[in-house]
């Protein structure tokens, strides 16, 4: 209870670095991290978007377990064994709906299913972007230049590569051990399982919820379970990679050759954003990102405008005296007796 209603203000991500952090795949253990510090409901309404996915999941799952179950008249084993084989689109066809009910709440089930795998994809897709497009390469044309990687690009692809190679054969290794010594299958039957299990083929052929003997395996359909949900996040974090090449290519293509196009007197009309015929650093980084789909508008917008908030004396210029007087007028409202939420317009903003 006291992780669960303790308020307190998230904390505002100061570099590229911590936000990389907050997007690496241990997000968990820094989201465990921050619900201990801030509190659970905090954390929810800090990070809206996988509220929003968490709660897709657990609601599509629990009526989808539900209702295939009682039409069906299905243990709870089969019922979710039969949802987590549908939506990671294997589809054995051991366990099929066989009702004109079932039938019907699948063609629905399914289609909510192809949603989730896309918000999940999704949602991959835009952390490895921020981190890869946004963050590694802002600070390089900050300085005039054209993001130089701190190693070579071949190099990191290769790196990735291998890392996606050695966590697949792992992940066939652990299947073909479980199917040889738990569903008594021979080598290359397991093997031939396992792969057609990850990839999400599933023939029917062989199936991991019936023994050799025709027998149910609710040990099989449990493995199978876990199994395939370890896959199918395997496959939308390779799949997530791969998008946010493809665009991260193109992104890098498009900002270059803006760079090296000629510029013409009427360009530099449209760049100069403050009207004082002269086009800073800044406008022109701000002209590249946005032509270039980097970054909207309205985003920068919102940060001036933030800036612009804590610019008290309106120098242009952000100093100890403007974060001081921003404090002593934040303390100077917060006393008030009238509600007000400053702290979520301040945590919308940032965010």
């Amino acid at each position: 209870f006291f992780f669960l209603f303790k308020l307190s203000p998230m904390p505002v991500v100061r570099n590229p670095s911590e936000l990389v952090t907050r997007a690496a795949p241990a997000v968990c253990l820094v989201a465990c991290r921050e619900c201990r510090e801030h509190g659970i409901l905090t954390w929810l309404k800090t990070n809206k978007q996988i509220t929003f996915i968490a709660s897709y999941v657990i609601v599509y799952f629990c009526l989808g377990i539900g209702i295939i179950a009682a039409l069906e008249d299905w243990t709870f084993t089969e019922s979710l064994y039969f949802n987590i084989i549908t939506v990671t689109t294997i589809g054995y066809g051991d366990y099929t709906p066989s009702t004109i009910g079932s039938k019907i709440f699948s063609v629905v089930h399914t289609t909510f299913g192809m949603v989730l795998f896309t918000l999940l994809l999704g949602s991959r897709f835009r952390a490895v972007t921020s981190q890869d497009v946004v963050l590694d390469g802002i600070e390089d044309l900050m300085q005039g230049g054209l993001p130089v990687p701190r190693q070579p690009y071949w190099w990191r692809v290769l790196k990735k590569f291998l890392l996606f190679l050695s966590l697949y054969l792992l992940l066939l290794v652990c299947g073909v051990f479980f199917y040889v010594f738990e569903m008594d299958l021979k080598f290359y039957d397991a093997l031939y399982l396992s792969a057609i299990t990850g990839t999400s083929v599933g023939y029917g052929d062989i199936v991991p919820s019936r023994y050799q003997d025709g027998s149910k395996s609710y040990a099989g359909m449990w493995f199978t379970i876990i199994y395939g949900i370890c896959f199918f996040v395997f496959i939308i974090q390779v799949l997530g990679y791969v998008a946010s090449q493809l665009y991260n290519s193109s992104v890098v293509f498009d900002v270059k050759s803006s760079m090296q196009g000629s510029l013409k007197p009427h360009l530099l009309d449209v760049l100069d954003y403050n009207a004082d015929e002269r086009v800073d650093r800044a406008e022109w980084l701000e002209a590249v990102l946005i032509a270039n789909g980097v970054v909207s508008a309205s985003l920068l917008r919102k940060i001036k405008r933030r800036y612009d908030e804590l610019d008290s004396n309106s120098d242009g210029v952000l100093t100890k005296d403007d974060i001081r007087s921003r404090s002593r007028l934040n303390t100077v409202v917060t006393s008030q007796p009238q509600p007000s939420k400053p702290t979520e317009a301040f945590q919308e903003t940032a965010s």
